[in-house]
């Protein structure tokens, strides 16, 4: 059976002239959106995406073309001589050619013609809100599977502090997001970055609340600004789930079973899975609760590995709550931006992402979970591609957001990624949960579930958002088609 594309073999080798599929090009795309300079670890994931390329529905040609290179990669990956495939002399000179071609993509109106960079294409005023043809979201892999002991400080070479640089200086000064005080956010990002020897979110313009080193560059009330700007309306609860879960909130476990075979649809009425779905999902996850509750042992003790809380906890905690909804959550397989261990948030049958999962996470004391640099470049590129998806129109993309659900074996933080002013992408948290091995009153269930549906609320909230994105504002419409007229 063929193995379908992703976007990240779409937007290369679909687009991509096969002249210019030599190792010096490919391995320099690879290089530059993942972020790794690990040579071998560049030429595992050119050769995967080769050999789904070559087992995928692209047309003979490239199929061809790709299984030509695997026959002889040895040959091929040896950048340092020319080297010939099949009928075709390829030279493997870095002359940066083939690199011109790959970053240096436009979009292009009526009015403007530019640098496609991720951070480049959010400068989004200048855009028309009439239709433009997008170019493909550029998407790769990355190795995410390192455990938290083997996560170290990536060093940054003299090429990515001038990556840095190019894409600092392709943004427009009148596009930066300009705070009160008259300072330009991307200025001082830039400013501090450019000095680090170490790689840091503000690398990629990604302004992390819990990051102490962005938080010492801003004064208290540009903090503040930079924090609160442009934040989205929080998702609000509905008030019979929130009056079952007051209900279930108890601390005898003979009582909640009692109380668990009760009615929970409002005023008993007959079961509809319509509006009805999220009271079966509480009940249901009290219900399989209830074993590890009745325990004589508290079930949760630190031996436990974390592949326990996730078969016994997280699984019956989260993947159910989107079962009557348009949003699959992929667990333990590549997602088109990077190896992750925990899951993603993907749209059933498409490859657009809406958020992920990260497992195995650190504790630091009781109000924060440890992210990754990693993870918030990964989700930094999902709400790129769905901005990518809304043509780069501004009343669209200043409204999405993606999640990140941070796991901790039986603690859970949620975040959440938008693209507030300007070029930078914004990760901010929200207070960390935890499901007790006992059932108590200070460490409610309900709380857990709370943050579960905010994840989910907000998830359809920017589904909706893209499956809107097409709608034709009629009054602009009709404007645009009398003064074409004239």
């Amino acid at each position: 059976m063929p193995i379908p594309p992703t976007p990240a073999i779409t937007a290369f080798y679909r687009d991509i002239a096969i002249e210019d599929w030599t190792f010096v090009n490919i391995e320099e795309y690879y290089r530059e959106k993942i972020g790794i300079e690990d040579t071998k670890k560049v030429k595992d994931y050119i050769k995967k995406d080769l050999l789904r390329v070559a087992n995928s529905d692209f047309d003979a040609t490239r199929k061809g073309k790709a299984k030509e290179i695997l026959d002889d990669w040895k040959i091929w990956s040896a950048p340092e001589h020319p080297i010939k495939i099949g009928n075709l002399q390829i030279n493997q000179i870095a002359t940066g050619s083939g690199t011109t071609r790959i970053d240096n993509l436009q979009i292009t109106n009526k009015r403007h013609h530019r640098d496609a960079d991720d951070e480049e294409r959010l400068t989004l005023k200048e855009f028309s809100t009439k239709k433009m043809k997008p170019d493909e979201p550029i998407l790769v892999n990355e190795d995410q599977e390192k455990s938290i002991e083997e996560e170290s400080i990536s060093s940054l070479s003299e090429k990515d502090l001038k990556r840095f640089e190019e894409k600092y200086l392709r943004m427009r000064s009148d596009q930066m997001w300009t705070l009160k005080s008259g300072r330009k956010v991307e200025e001082i990002v830039y400013g501090f970055a450019q000095k680090l020897a170490y790689e840091s979110y503000l690398h990629s313009f990604i302004i992390n609340e819990s990051d102490t080193d962005t938080r010492s560059l801003f004064s208290e009330d540009e903090w503040k600004e930079v924090i609160t700007s442009e934040v989205k309306e929080r998702p609000r609860l509905e008030d019979s789930l929130k009056e079952l879960l007051k209900k279930y909130t108890v601390v005898d476990v003979e009582k909640l079973r009692k109380i668990l075979f009760e009615p929970f649809t409002p005023n008993e009425c007959k079961y509809d899975q319509k509006f009805h779905f999220d009271l079966d999902f509480i009940n249901r996850v009290y219900r399989g609760m209830l074993p590890l509750w009745e325990r004589n042992d508290n079930s949760f003790d630190l031996l436990k590995p974390e592949a326990w809380y996730q078969m016994n906890v997280w699984s019956h905690l989260v993947d159910p709550v989107f079962y009557n909804v348009n949003i699959d959550l992929i667990r333990g397989e590549e997602t088109s931006l990077v190896k992750n261990k925990g899951g993603i948030f993907r749209i059933c049958g498409n490859f657009l992402e809406f958020g992920s999962i990260e497992t195995g996470r650190k504790c630091e004391g009781t109000d924060r979970i440890t992210d990754s640099l990693k993870t918030c470049k990964m989700l930094k590129g999902m709400i790129n591609q769905l901005a990518t998806e809304c043509n780069m129109d501004e009343d669209y993309v200043r409204k999405l957001q993606v999640v990140g659900m941070l796991q901790s074996a039986n603690r859970m933080q949620v975040i959440t990624v938008d693209l507030p002013k300007g070029y930078i992408t914004r990760v901010r948290r929200r207070k960390v949960c935890e499901v007790a091995g006992r059932l108590t009153k200070s460490k409610p269930l309900a709380l857990v579930l709370k943050e579960i549906f905010y994840v989910k609320d907000t998830i359809l909230q920017t589904l909706e958002i893209i499956n809107h994105k097409d709608d034709v504002n009629t009054e602009n419409f009709l404007e645009d088609s009398d003064e074409e007229r004239q």
